[in-house]
């Protein structure tokens, strides 16, 4: 089923990068088009298409006339990813230079308005290629913007939460602001393909629950590879969440396993590299990542439960595939 699924990450990429370059050779300035094709470098593939396409296929859509939408949802992602790094300040993506650090803040904030609109041009342009009712189009462009904003309600809760204490930020908050981000961005992208392969409302309801629990899984995923040095999975540089406070699921599971002892070594980051360390290592105790872990296996059980009534077959098995894939640390 792995090469099923490489295969098909493969020829979505074959597909989408001249579409992507094609919607980007169409704005004028010869300096902004260097610096927007060089935001598609962002990403190792094209993940959130990834599910536009197998949501479709898993109501017996052709995939094909998606390409559009695919396209849009990736562009949003280019553009919240630009904002991701200036918000972060990270040096770096996909072990590139970031737009942020290579041409400035002024410039990635413009690179990253132009990649929305063209988002949005390329999800009007759906409209040509399906015979859509008026209630489908409104769905999905309302989705669509909803998607938008909440990624930056998400964003600015995670930003608020840096200056909380450890104890103060419960697990539910942080599920909830993991909703609001990579949650909302794959359920989004799942009922975009839901919608257009024309399921019925019970398989897109179905699609959307499965993409709200497989994009929590997969952030919860990021947020401890954040914490074991590995750049090359994460794209970003690593401990860029600990040197923000950031209040992600390591550090609340360390918090909860080492109580007050933790939050002291917690109140000392920036001072001591030591203590740096040491907290990294509490971070990703074999106990922290335990409860990490059953944490993912319970959103897991919930992605399976909601796609068991969609029709077994090829895209279904994929989506389970990837379900694994996420709890595979």
């Amino acid at each position: 089923m792995a090469i099923l699924l490489n295969s098909i990450i493969k020829e979505i990429q074959s597909e989408l990068t001249p579409l992507l370059e094609n919607y980007i050779s169409k704005v004028g300035n010869l300096k902004l088009r260097h610096m927007l094709n060089y935001c598609l470098r962002a990403k190792e593939s094209y993940d959130r298409a990834l599910f536009v396409r197998l949501a479709m296929e898993s109501v017996d859509g052709n995939w094909r006339k998606a390409l559009h939408a695919m396209a849009a949802v990736e562009l949003m992602d280019f553009s919240v990813l630009v904002v991701d790094d200036i918000l972060d300040k990270s040096p770096r993506r996909m072990m590139n230079p970031s737009v942020f650090s290579k041409w400035g803040e002024e410039s990635a904030i413009i690179a990253a308005a132009i990649l929305k609109s063209i988002a949005l041009e390329a999800l009007i342009h759906v409209v040509r290629e399906n015979s859509l009712k008026k209630h489908e189009l409104t769905r999905i462009v309302q989705t669509f913007e909803l998607a938008h904003r909440q990624i930056y309600v998400g964003q600015y809760v995670d930003i608020a939460y840096e200056k909380y204490d450890l104890d103060r930020v419960t697990l539910k908050m942080y599920l909830d602001m993991i909703k609001y981000t990579t949650g909302i961005q794959i359920s989004t992208c799942s009922i975009i393909g839901g919608v257009l392969g024309k399921g019925t409302r019970k398989q897109i309801n179905a699609l959307k629950n499965y993409g709200m629990m497989v994009g929590m899984i997969f952030q919860i995923r990021d947020d401890l590879i954040d914490y074991l040095d590995e750049e090359i999975l994460t794209g970003k540089p690593p401990f860029v969440d600990l040197e923000q406070k950031k209040k992600r699921l390591p550090l609340l599971m360390a918090h909860k396993v080492y109580g007050k002892e933790f939050d002291k070594l917690f109140e000392k980051l920036s001072t001591d590299g030591f203590i740096r360390q040491e907290i990294i290592q509490k971070a990703t105790s074999k106990k922290v990542v335990r409860l990490i872990k059953q944490i993912q296996s319970s959103l897991a059980s919930k992605a399976f439960a909601a796609i068991q009534s969609l029709k077994d077959g090829a895209p279904l098995r994929v989506l389970k595939e990837i379900v694994e894939l996420g709890i595979d640390i």
